[in-house]
């Protein structure tokens, strides 16, 4: 079964990122989406509301699975879950060097992960989303 890791802080979860589920999808068998502590963001809604709604949104999606990570290295929870494989998304070429770098850092810490990137043509960030509600 090929899985797929697709952490964030997901506050809001928005169709930028169901377009990564979805891309994930097509080539994954499981998606951890795995909504990660992020102490340089104030977060619009807590971590159990976040789950809550993107659970929601899957409810019929066995592919699915939901995990909450307050303070692990998502590296760290690949090594627990036996899942090496990342997935992301970007919009744009800022976002694309910064997935880069990120790429890099988690490289540094477990050779074994596999960074899948997505290219999204949404162009909707967590702080546009939250300006308009």
């Amino acid at each position: 079964m090929k899985r797929a890791i697709f952490p964030g802080s997901f506050d809001p979860f928005h169709e930028g990122h169901d377009f990564v589920v979805q891309k994930g999808l097509e080539d994954f068998d499981l998606i951890y989406i795995v909504i990660s502590w992020n102490e340089n963001k104030e977060r619009f809604f807590s971590y159990f509301k976040s789950k809550k709604i993107i659970k929601r949104k899957y409810k019929k999606n066995k592919k699915i699975k939901v995990l909450i990570n307050k303070r692990q290295l998502t590296v760290n929870i690949a090594r627990k879950l036996n899942c090496f494989n990342i997935i992301r998304g970007y919009r744009n070429e800022e976002d694309l060097k910064y997935e880069q770098k990120l790429k890099s850092q988690y490289l540094m810490l477990e050779p074994k992960i596999n960074f899948i990137l997505y290219k999204s043509n949404i162009d909707l960030s967590s702080t546009t989303i939250k300006n308009m509600v």
